[in-house]
């Protein structure tokens, strides 16, 4: 992590599988005022808390997590960085040399509750070096919005799944960025096949989440007032269909009101009609009556007639009786006097005789009377029954008609009532229904102007929303016009320095065309001299060659002059040639006595002639070693400077006090590493070459400094294309996993492989390097005798270097040697 770059706000760390936390030194450098240790192996806590506990700043806590808190194995490998609560599957086909010491039963303590418990404020980095379960633990701590206090973020991952249900590497950076994470920066060197990654979290991301939330809000809230609106739409139409229905009985009603109207009319009509009736019956029941009574009245008469006659026929009755009971009277005296008188009776008996003859026609009158009598009496009570009974069926029928009129006149005022009634009923119905009516449509009006103010807010949410989105876009749009722009110039740049880098190609072409060009004018000279001669010749033959002379003559001049331009040039090149040569040749044997003298106390003499070796390269390569404190040298490609490195790496060793900062064998770690690397360690293709070195070596004093492998070229496939390169792959990764705890810094010589197969014969030398040691610091020093490290390797290094987004430079040496330093992370 030496390479990253904190934000200036992180003032706490929290590294989870902290390990011996090789990057503690950096957290100090970065002014951390809190840093957390999370290792759930116990003997390396105790090592942490014994280490730094004088510091204030450090707190270590052992732990073992996962996402939730039980009881399960840990499981403890020779190396402990390789730790893990997951069983490993694929392990140790990566790392052969690997192997689990123990299974040990751990509780497992929640990562959500460990970092609440640690009461991390926000603006604080997170480092996961958790394997197999990196992943899982960034998940957990986000589903628990426990992320979001980390401003970054560092995950150690593994390219492949390595442990049980692990995730890859790509798996993690794909999820780091959905959740709003940009790779801030990335280290795939110290160990291509598990990379480690710094996300930053995305400011845009984190507004445009928000906007999001907000967006997601309002949405909701659309959808709400939306659902809402559909309700109360419903709503309205079940109150349009209820008012509808109303209506529909209201209209009804109003036909049942006005068929009850014309019915009241009717029954009016019918009462009218009934009281005419009953006003007539009762006019001809008067009549009827008057009429009756002037019958009565008129019998009345008539019987009082009757009884004036039957009185005054009893009165003559009497007056008869009266007169016959006188005339008995007299009779009986005139009997007597008859007695006394007989001279008289004969007399009176004549008179007697008429008088009983009248009285019997009297008594005959009197009996016809007392029939008529009797006959008028039986006639009177005849007709008196007769008027009774009359009078009585008058009566009764005047109390029916009476009972029947009341009756009539009762049910006509019950009905009268009932409608009237009713027609109140509906009266005060109607009302009532009109003013839930009137109501209703001020509801509806209500709910009208609610759902216009409710669309017209919504009309100024989704404005709003657009502005949101529009200013997102805008800002997106102007970002990527920057990004568009800062590439543009890189492009720009990156097209400069290729012209450039070709413009020196081109001076170099036109130099060896230009000597070319001199030759080819030497030989046109020499032939226009000769065409010259022949000239001349015709020229005193004939006197019409003369303008093909005059022409003859210019081109001469003209060429002449170009030659003398170029044998000028030709001259102050080859006097900067020589300039050259002769300070190369100062330089090289200034660079000679340095060496003699720089080695001559040594007991072997240095020889470089016959080895290829210029004294300068031989300088520089002495003055680096001296300088560098390199920790190991790598050679690809074996000779001479090999025998140098080892002379110069013995001498600085002699001059070394006890606290050289060099890595000797007695500093590292016997118990761990099988072996130990030499301070050299060459690679060399060439048997031969490879057995007159060693015998040369073994015949040194400095022969246990140098690891020669005899190294031969194998088939190498790098994106598609095969190469031929040293076989030095286990090597390389034994280095890389001997100096896994700490940075070092590796002098490498490449000298080989020479041109085998095409231009590109050195190109795997980088691919190797940084697939292995691309976490350390790298002096790389190309030495290219034989043009086998040309522009197009170059140019490939460089790409390959710019997609690792590493740290580097290059230097030309002003060397006889064409040489080229390239330092990686330095």
């Amino acid at each position: 992590m030496q390479n990253i770059k904190l934000d200036q706000s992180i003032k706490t760390v929290v590294h989870l599988g902290a390990g011996y936390c090789s990057e503690l030194a950096f957290y100090q450098d970065s002014k951390i005022e809190r840093i957390i240790l999370v290792e759930g192996d116990a003997e390396i806590a105790q090592e942490l808390r014994e280490s730094y506990q004088t510091n204030p700043s450090v707190q270590v806590v052992e732990a073992v997590v996962d996402v939730e808190a039980n009881t399960k194995p840990f499981f403890v490998f020779s190396l402990s960085e390789l730790n893990s609560v997951r069983r490993a599957t694929s392990l140790t086909e990566f790392f052969p040399s690997v192997r689990q010491l123990s299974s040990v039963e751990k509780n497992v303590q929640d990562i959500n509750t460990l970092v609440q418990n640690l009461k991390i404020s926000e603006g604080a980095l997170l480092v996961v070096d958790l394997p197999g379960i990196s992943l899982d633990v960034l998940t957990h701590l986000e589903v628990h919005d426990q992320l979001s206090v980390f401003t970054q973020v560092c995950v150690h991952a593994n390219r492949s799944a390595l442990y049980e249900s692990e995730s890859t590497a790509d798996e993690v950076k794909s999820w780091m960025e959905e959740q709003g994470f940009v790779i801030e920066a990335k280290d795939e060197n110290t160990d291509f096949d598990r990379p480690v990654f710094v996300f930053q979290r995305s400011a845009l991301f984190i507004k445009n989440k928000e906007l999001q939330e907000v967006n997601t809000n309002l949405i909701k809230k659309v959808a709400e007032q939306s659902d809402l609106l559909c309700t109360e739409h419903q709503e309205k139409v079940d109150l349009s269909n209820k008012l509808n229905e109303e209506q529909e009985k209201f209209s009804t009603l109003l036909a049942d009101h006005s068929a009850l109207s014309k019915r009241k009319e009717s029954l009016d009509d019918a009462v009218s009609q009934l009281t005419g009736q009953l006003s007539q019956l009762k006019s001809e029941l008067d009549a009827t009556i008057l009429k009756k009574n002037e019958d009565i009245d008129q019998l009345k008469k008539k019987i009082v007639d009757l009884e004036s006659i039957h009185s005054s026929v009893s009165s003559a009755l009497d007056d008869l009786k009266v007169e016959h009971g006188a005339q008995a009277d007299l009779l009986s005296t005139e009997r007597e006097q008859k007695a006394d008188l007989a001279n008289l009776l004969k007399e009176e008996q004549s008179k007697l005789a008429a008088l009983l003859a009248d009285n019997s026609v009297l008594s005959k009158q009197n009996e016809s009377l007392d029939d008529a009598v009797s006959q008028l009496t039986e006639q009177l009570s005849q007709v008196k029954n007769e008027l009774e009974k009359s009078a009585l069926k008058n009566n009764e029928d005047v109390k029916q008609l009476k009972i029947q009129i009341e009756n009539n006149q009762t049910q006509n005022n019950t009905e009268v009532e009932g409608l009237k009634k009713q027609i109140s009923e509906l009266l005060v119905d109607l009302d009532t229904k009109k003013i839930a009516i009137v109501g209703l449509e001020k509801n509806i009006s209500d709910q009208v102007l609610v759902l216009q103010s409710e669309k017209k807010s919504k009309v100024e949410l989704q404005e709003t929303l657009k502005k949101i989105q529009a200013d997102s876009e805008k800002k997106l749009s102007d970002q990527e016009e920057a990004y568009t722009k800062i590439k543009d110039e890189l492009d720009k740049t990156k097209a400069k320095l290729d012209e450039t880098h070709q413009y020196f190609i081109n001076r170099r072409k036109q130099a060896e065309e230009g000597e070319v060009k001199i030759k080819e004018l030497s030989v046109i000279n020499a032939s226009l001299q000769k065409e010259l001669d022949h000239a001349k010749t015709l020229i005193e033959n004939e006197a019409t060659a003369k303008k093909h002379l005059d022409l003859l003559e210019s081109k001469l001049v003209d060429l002449l002059t170009k030659q003398s331009e170029q044998i000028n040039q030709n001259t102050n090149a080859l006097g900067q040639h020589v300039t050259r040569m002769v300070t190369n040749s100062s330089k090289q044997i200034e660079s000679f006595v340095g060496l003699q003298s720089y080695f001559a106390n040594d007991g072997q003499p240095l020889v470089l002639q016959n080895t290829g070796l210029s004294s300068d390269l031989a300088l520089y390569l002495t003055e680096k070693i001296h300088s560098t404190n390199s920790d190991c040298i790598l050679q690809f490609g074996t000779g001479a400077t090999t025998l140098l490195l080892a002379k110069a790496l013995r001498k600085q060793q002699f001059q070394k006090t006890e606290n050289h900062k060099l890595v000797v064998h007695d500093q590292l770690d016997m118990e761990k590493l099988d072996t130990l690397p030499r301070h050299i360690i060459c690679f060399e293709h060439d048997k031969k070459q490879t057995s007159q070195l060693q015998t040369d070596l073994n015949n040194s004093s400095f022969h246990n400094l140098v690891d020669l492998n005899f190294s031969p070229l194998v088939d190498y496939r790098h994106k598609g294309e095969d190469f031929l390169f040293y076989d030095c792959k286990a090597k390389l990764q034994h280095l890389a996993h001997v100096f896994s705890q700490r940075t070092a810094k590796f002098l490498v010589l490449v000298e080989g492989p020479n041109t085998l197969d095409g231009c590109l014969s050195r190109y795997p030398v980088l691919t190797h390097l940084l697939k292995y040691l691309s976490a350390h610091q790298l002096q790389i020093l190309i030495v290219d005798k034989d043009n086998s490290f040309n522009a197009e390797t170059e140019k490939r290094w460089d790409e390959l270097l710019e997609k690792r987004e590493l740290v580097f430079s290059k230097k030309r040496l002003a060397l006889t040697t064409n040489t080229l330093l390239l330092n990686i992370n330095v």
